[in-house]
């Protein structure tokens, strides 16, 4: 019995090396014709395939390959390698070094290979392809939007959100599509691979939020310029635009452009020497130039104080500071008191709170002798009493003395004159002066005040209507 089931044992043993053998044999001769389990060949499973094939295996993949386009706004495409004629192949002359003797063992490990391929596509029809692309022409497209500043009444300057829009570039879609085939990829995400158009600017740019920042600051005051009969506000815009802004997108008040803006206020509201139209007593209309009276901005300390005005950031009603200042603020400055003097009609009134106190003939300067009384607006400057009026030919006593220009023209008593008015002035007139009758003298002393404009015309010359 025991030598009986040796032989059994050794006749099963046998037939189990045999087969094993055979397996081995037959495995080597497989394997050597076919690739082993568990390869790869550029990231492709070519597993149990026939090597003398590869090229064809290779390639047949590129038969049922998609590409699936997924956009913004659930807008989805699909490409088939077909469609564009997109095949790889890879280069000749290159092998794969697989061990058949080994095939037990190198069965159950992975092996990649990477041989150099290359691949081809129709570029016409990848260009048709991409012309009928939802992603890329649908009549719904839009730009993107940078994010902005806006306005909201209640809320003040807000951050308007930007807009991401679907635009993309094209090219850069085609190179992404290209890259998507080689990868065998199935799905393209645009929005993963960065291909929309986005915006630059977005709600959370820290230049964009110090502006708005800024902007609400300047919206919470208003400056106001008080012209008497007239106001001059800064507000809103106006007030930004005094501002530079800085590279971090803070408003700072700007020195430049609030120069600019005083010079401007200067401009349209200062009255020194400038051209006034006056309705002269008797009626009618001249216009008048020039002369000492009326008001001169300080533009450097105006800019000064209206810097500070900005930088405190509160509402406030200023004015400019003057280097010369007038009776009045309102348009008319000249005001409601006042002397007039017409060199044609040799005649002077004076007013006071809009009624006239006096009116008298007098001598204005002898024009024949180069010493015409000058016309303008001046203004009594001085007021004295009891001196002497002393010039190259004479010295002359005066009890009243009120200049009103600076070449040495003023109103005065005239002792010396037994007549006044008519036309004494074009041959026996002053130096230059308006020489008064003693008698209405004291009147126009008392009813005037230094700064009293004194209007000075000659209505046969510079009447307008």
């Amino acid at each position: 019995m025991v030598e009986k089931m040796k032989k059994t044992i050794g006749i099963v043993l046998t037939v189990i090396l045999g087969i094993i053998l055979a397996v081995y044999i037959g495995g080597v001769a497989f394997f050597s014709n076919y690739f082993l389990p568990k390869t790869y060949i550029n990231g492709k499973d070519v597993s149990l395939t026939k090597k003398t094939e590869l090229d064809k295996t290779y390639s047949k993949i590129w038969d049922t390959f998609q590409l699936n386009i997924q956009g913004r706004n659930n807008k989805q495409d699909k490409i088939s390698a077909k469609e564009i004629d997109y095949v790889e192949k890879l280069k000749k002359g290159q092998s794969v070094p697989q061990l058949p003797y080994y095939w037990f063992i190198s069965s159950l490990q992975d092996k990649n290979y990477k041989l150099e391929k290359d691949r081809s596509f129709n570029e016409q029809k990848l260009t048709q392809v991409m012309g009928r692309l939802h992603v890329l022409h649908d009549k719904d497209i839009t730009d993107p939007v940078d994010a902005m500043i806006g306005y909201e009444e209640g809320k003040g300057y807000v951050i308007i959100p930007e807009v991401k829009g679907t635009r993309i570039v094209p090219q850069a879609l085609r190179e992404k599509i290209l890259k998507g085939f080689e990868e065998e990829r199935n799905v393209l995400k645009l929005d993963d691979e960065g291909l929309y158009a986005d915006p630059e600017i977005t709600s959370d740019n820290p230049i964009l939020i110090n502006k708005t920042a800024s902007l609400n600051r300047i919206d919470s005051f208003i400056l106001t310029y008080d012209f008497e009969d007239r106001k001059e506000e800064l507000k809103g815009e106006s007030l930004v635009n005094l501002h530079d802004q800085q590279p971090d997108g803070t408003l700072v008040p700007s020195e430049e452009k609030v120069k600019e803006y005083i010079a401007n206020l200067a401009a349209r509201y200062d009255t020194y020497r400038t051209t006034r139209d006056f309705q002269i007593t008797g009626g009618g209309t001249v216009r008048i130039k020039g002369g000492i009276y009326g008001w001169q901005t300080d533009q450097v300390a105006t800019t000064a104080a209206l810097l500070q005005a900005i930088q405190d950031g509160k509402t406030v009603t200023m004015k400019p500071v003057y280097n010369m200042e007038a009776m009045s603020r309102a348009t008319n400055d000249i005001g409601s008191s006042y002397v007039e003097i017409d060199i044609a009609r040799q005649h002077m009134w004076v007013y006071k709170d809009g009624q006239m106190v006096t009116e008298t003939p007098v001598v204005t300067g002898n024009p024949y002798a180069g010493n015409a009384t000058p016309t303008g607006v001046g203004k009594v400057w001085s007021k004295e009493q009891d001196r002497f009026l002393t010039g190259a030919d004479y010295r002359s006593y005066v009890r009243y003395w009120m200049p009103f220009n600076w070449s040495g023209c003023g109103i005065h008593d005239s002792s010396w004159r037994s007549r006044y008015g008519g036309n004494i002035y074009k041959g026996g007139g002053s130096h230059g002066c308006v020489n008064t009758p003693p008698a209405n003298i004291k009147t126009v002393f008392n009813n005037t005040v230094k700064g009293t404009p004194v209007v000075v015309y000659n209505s046969a010359t510079q009447k307008i209507s």
